[in-house]
């Protein structure tokens, strides 16, 4: 029985070369979400909010999905990973630092559900008006705070 995927050491190697690549992004979504982590949770918000500083729309392209999807996957994996919970913010403040690395820039939203009884916050990434990351519940979230990266 022959196969029409033939095993070949160019195959091979580039199979290793993928593996290497995922495992350094999600080191890498680790260290991030560990920062952020410490950020949010040790910091006043006084000196942080930089990190969320404008700095023009979203140049991520159709080109640009596998590296944009690859990096939420692995920073959300390493999120999952980790110790303890790993919220909103600091998730999306990862992820987005991890995009700027590649010269790719996304928006920061924080929003709030006006009709939950509690004010109840959110944070997500968007770029050209399509989230990147988790929205709890898009219709109902109402941005407060739109920061471009």
């Amino acid at each position: 029985m022959t196969s029409s995927y033939e095993h070949t050491p160019a195959t091979g190697r580039a199979q290793r070369v993928q593996s290497r690549l995922r495992t350094g992004l999600f080191i890498e979504g680790v260290l991030f979400v560990l920062f952020a982590r410490v950020l949010v949770r040790a910091l006043p918000m006084r000196l942080w909010r930089s990190q969320v500083a404008c700095s023009g729309q979203s140049n991520i392209e159709h080109i640009h999905h596998d590296t944009v999807r690859q990096t939420v996957r692995a920073a959300e994996r390493a999120a999952e990973m980790l110790p303890g919970s790993t919220r909103c913010l600091p998730l999306a403040l990862a992820i987005r630092a991890m995009l700027a690395r590649r010269d790719l820039r996304s928006c920061l939203r924080i929003g709030i559900d006006p009709s939950a009884g509690t004010h109840r916050f959110h944070a997500w990434l968007e770029a050209n008006g399509k989230p990147l990351t988790a929205i709890l519940d898009p219709g109902s979230h109402r941005p407060l705070v739109s920061r471009a990266a």
